[in-house]
């Protein structure tokens, strides 16, 4: 049985064979386990575009409109992926920068949602995107069984309009309310949003996530705000509130790499091994240092991978 893996690319042709390398390292026969699909949303003249299909993967060219935003570009591409793929029973939606380390995962997974019945499963929105959905995977690495979830009912499209009513007069008037204002206008938008609307709050369908690695912000720890985080529901607090749900153990601390990650890479461990790292390319892009970032990675996957085998 094999796993469907689905990638929108937008000029990631170099992180996407750094990824395939690693995942061919930690994986036995790894393409005949999954098939991987990519959909490129790059114009024809991008200088890091990925055209061909080096590795076994399947490229097509995405056909999405870019005019309303990054995520609605990736969104739509995504959406008309999923629909016309001819998917496996377990399909793993990936970004071409999350960094999965789990020794052999492309059983691994399918074979823990089997034996666990879950509908879904992967990495949430990481705790220092307060504004987005919790305890429900992003779609970072996104998991889900095409069996037990009909691909018609996932809609990867960003709730534009949350986003939008934040500039609105109202919104900016609540913004000044002292200790709340942030809270009452935040809203969860962009991709994935339907889905934990649809999925992440019904009872019915199953589902688990990976804990990042997070120290709490210095700025939420005053007296007052950790009154009104008692008070509050957890959809209106600035970090989460349920026990377990992200560690403050870094990679560094557990060994497992000497020197710390770039301050906007995220990491995620499970079973307390590590389970990927999500390096965003795409978040504050204007303040990052491009070669910088892109120098440090693969000796960072070689040392990750040295201490995996170690575990």
């Amino acid at each position: 049985m094999k796993l469907s893996v689905l990638t929108v690319s937008y000029g990631h042709r170099s992180l996407l064979l750094e990824n395939v390398r690693l995942s061919i390292s930690l994986n036995q026969d790894f393409f005949k386990k999954v098939e991987w699909h990519i959909a490129e949303n790059s114009p024809r003249d991008h200088p890091d575009r990925f055209d061909g299909d080096e590795f076994g993967l399947i490229v097509q060219e995405a056909q999405s409109e870019a005019g309303l935003g990054i995520s609605h570009h990736h969104a739509t591409a995504l959406n008309h992926l999923i629909r016309t793929t001819s998917l496996a029973d377990h399909v793993l939606i990936l970004d071409p920068d999350f960094f999965l380390l789990v020794p052999n995962w492309a059983e691994v997974i399918p074979a823990y949602m089997s034996s666990n019945n879950l509908d879904f499963f992967g990495v949430p929105w990481h705790p220092r995107h307060g504004e987005n959905y919790r305890y429900f995977p992003a779609v970072h690495c996104f998991a889900f069984d095409s069996r037990r979830i009909p691909v018609d009912t996932l809609d990867f499209t960003p709730l534009l309009d949350h986003l939008a009513w934040r500039e609105k007069p109202v919104a900016r008037a609540i913004r000044f309310i002292p200790m709340l204002g942030y809270r009452l206008i935040a809203r969860s938008w962009d991709t994935g949003s339907r889905i934990h609307a649809r999925y992440g709050r019904d009872p019915y369908y199953m589902s688990e996530v990976t804990a990042p690695v997070y120290s709490r912000n210095p700025r939420y720890n005053s007296r007052k705000n950790r009154l009104i985080e008692a008070l509050l529901p957890d959809d209106l607090c600035l970090e989460p509130k349920r026990a377990g749900y992200y560690t403050d153990r870094t990679f560094v601390d557990r060994g497992w790499i000497k020197s710390p990650l770039p301050d906007q890479w995220e990491s995620f461990v499970w079973n307390e091994r590590p389970f990927g790292i999500h390096v965003r390319r795409s978040y504050a892009s204007h303040s990052r240092n491009d070669v910088e970032e892109s120098s440090c990675l693969p000796p960072l996957l070689s040392e990750l991978r040295e201490a995996i085998n170690k575990e």
